[in-house]
């Protein structure tokens, strides 16, 4: 048998052992208790999984072990969970995502930064180190490289709402009221925006002039996702007191 649970076949090809395969398998299973809401059965199929031959099956289990340790606020528990499935395989991003999360979450941000910086190091496109570096970025006052990893970030993700509605706000910050409005414009014209790009709107709107075009574009978001559970109440709440604060400009009234 070969490393990680890989035999090589007679005419060079690669199989998988059946106890790697085993392994994958509990792994999925442990996956879809998770699916199930069923966390006793889906600890149990992951912890049979950090036993496999693969360390990339072993460093997956980790971190779904991890996430569930955070889930019932065992945040130690969780980290060291995290660290080892850095362990076990060194380029499985999401483990050092959930590292940084965990970091910001305690106020550790050059932590945070460093596990960005992994991420990044490791797939340099990665949308969601991107923005977290990139508002760490913003917040130290390094907004010139912030603007300057968002630019890059929308050319490498142009359909991402998320970086879209960031670079927006680290650019109207900056002064720059046309240029924030251009990186969510192609969006805004999409027949379902996304939450994040009109939320940007809506901080643009009165600079913009468009204050009743917002609170039209809020109101049919709102009546869109009424009745459903795309609609977690504290967006809906978001999104009714920037219509309230719109009004009130509109009207003069202030809010």
């Amino acid at each position: 048998m070969g490393l990680f649970g890989w035999r090589r076949a007679a005419d060079g090809r690669v199989a998988v052992t059946a106890e790697a395969a085993a392994g994958g398998r509990a792994l999925e299973a442990g996956i879809a208790h998770l699916r199930e809401g069923d966390l006793v059965q889906a600890r149990a199929a992951f912890e049979r999984a950090t036993g496999d031959a693969d360390p990339t099956v072993q460093a997956k289990a980790w971190v779904n072990l991890g996430t569930l340790a955070r889930g019932e606020g065992g945040l130690d528990a969780a980290r060291a969970a995290y660290m080892r499935a850095v362990d076990c395989d060194p380029a499985l991003t999401p483990a050092y995502m959930n590292l940084a999360s965990l970091a910001l979450a305690a106020g550790r941000m050059g932590e945070a930064e460093t596990r960005f910086h992994q991420v990044l190091a490791i797939d340099p496109v990665a949308e969601s180190a991107i923005a977290g570096l990139a508002r760490l970025l913003s917040l130290r006052g390094a907004r010139a490289e912030a603007l300057e990893m968002l630019t890059r970030a929308q050319a490498a993700h142009p359909g991402s709402a998320r970086i879209a509605a960031q670079l927006a706000g680290e650019r109207f910050r900056a002064g720059d009221t046309a240029g924030a409005f251009a990186a969510i414009a192609p969006m805004l014209e999409a027949p379902e925006t996304a939450p994040e790009v009109l939320d940007a709107y809506a901080h643009l709107a009165e600079s913009l002039g468009e204050v009743d075009q917002a609170v039209a574009r809020l109101e049919s978001h709102l009546a869109s996702i009424a009745d459903s559970a795309l609609a977690p109440m504290p967006v809906a709440e978001h999104f009714r007191a920037h219509i309230a604060r719109l009004r009130g400009l509109s009207t003069g009234e202030g809010v």
